[in-house]
């Protein structure tokens, strides 16, 4: 049997004011809830892809919480990420992001039947964060749909400025819950 692979994005671990904004008494009853979700549909072989933002500060406390996790995790860098190469000292960060996850990186691409999408924390536009010091990291909108986190908002699908579809499989608009690979190649079909 295939592995199940799952999307997910903006964690934020240990991270009191999206605790708060979730509506979580602290942080520890938030990062439960996800952990709860995360152990509740992934089983060992299936793969999980993190779009980003596992944390603010608490990097090691994220990765730690996260390695825990059951299945094969990939992590698309997100700007909260100290991985990430919009800083400075990125590079020494990388090696514990890479004992966490099989694959660590600014962006991909994945196929579904037959459709194919492009992986980035960011979507190409359309948030409140177009001003901010990742701009440069945003992928170019080519006509390909995104599936992205980073705008925290509870809208699943949005279209760029020049009408491509950008999915967004952040926490947020997914009821606290990883959103499986059927639901987007059923998004990229009916697009």
């Amino acid at each position: 049997m295939a592995p199940s692979i799952w999307f997910t994005a903006d964690l934020h671990l240990r991270h009191q004011l999206v605790a708060d904004v979730r509506g979580f008494a602290s942080t520890n009853a938030h990062d439960e809830a996800i952990c709860s979700a995360w152990w509740n549909v992934v089983d060992n072989d299936d793969i999980v892809y993190v779009l980003g933002d596992l944390t603010v500060r608490e990097h090691a406390y994220a990765l730690n919480r996260i390695a825990t996790l059951p299945g094969r995790k990939r992590l698309i860098l997100g700007n909260h990420d100290a991985a990430h190469p919009l800083f400075a000292d990125y590079a020494e960060a990388e090696s514990m992001y890479r004992d966490v996850f099989e694959s660590v990186g600014t962006h991909g691409i994945r196929a579904f039947d037959g459709a194919v999408a492009m992986l980035s924390h960011f979507p190409f536009d359309g948030d409140s964060y177009t001003d901010d010091s990742s701009e440069r990291h945003r992928l170019r909108d080519v006509g390909l749909p995104v599936i992205h986190g980073h705008t925290h908002s509870t809208e699943q699908l949005t279209r760029s400025s020049t009408g491509t579809l950008q999915i967004h499989v952040g926490l947020d608009a997914h009821g606290m819950a990883l959103v499986p690979e059927s639901w987007v190649a059923r998004t990229l079909a009916a697009a």
